[in-house]
């Protein structure tokens, strides 16, 4: 399927079954940033282990069904192709009323309308929870992911030159926030 043609997606919480493919999408970021040093993801230095990504899932899907965090991921034609979570800023720390979102989609979710449609669900779940998120780690080339968050009423708050650096290369960070309520 093209990304031009009516791609049908549904939008859920995560469940234990979802480990395998993301886990399977985590590794293709780095793929992806290895092709395209401009690939607009922020990710860890290095490419993480099997065992790392296991223990990363089993933290996600613990904080899930604790309610320390509110995660969705948009599913298509039975495979998860897109993750989005808000976590709590401070915990113990006078920015508890403060919920970090962060949103990642493998290259055939893109285009469709998957993260329009998981952003705009999970901040319905988040404004129960939080005054503001926080959208931070987002490349200033990545105009994709900001176009996105302005669609969903993020301002820009910040940017931060050359915060982000891949191989030789700095990018500027954009951070923005949306406040709930």
């Amino acid at each position: 399927m093209t990304n031009s043609m009516k791609a049908k997606f549904v939008i859920r919480g995560l469940r234990a079954s979802d480990k395998n493919d993301l886990i399977a999408n985590e590794l293709s970021m780095f793929d992806e940033a290895k092709k395209d040093i401009n690939f607009g993801q922020i990710l860890e230095k290095k490419r993480p282990t099997l065992p790392e990504l296991r223990k990363w899932f089993a933290k996600c899907l613990r904080t899930s069904k604790s309610g320390e965090s509110i995660d969705l991921v948009g599913v298509m034609d039975g495979k998860v192709v897109a993750l989005c979570s808000v976590d709590k800023v401070g915990y113990g720390y006078e920015t508890e009323h403060v919920g970090e979102l962060g949103i990642t989609i493998v290259k055939e979710g893109r285009g469709i309308g998957i993260g329009k449609a998981i952003v705009r669900e999970i901040l319905k779940k988040a404004r129960k929870k939080y005054e503001i998120i926080e959208a931070t780690g987002i490349f200033s080339t990545n105009k994709a992911a900001i176009r996105l968050y302005e669609g969903a009423g993020f301002k820009t708050c910040a940017v931060m030159p050359s915060h982000m650096k891949r191989g030789n290369k700095y990018f500027n960070e954009i951070r923005m926030s949306l406040r709930l309520k």
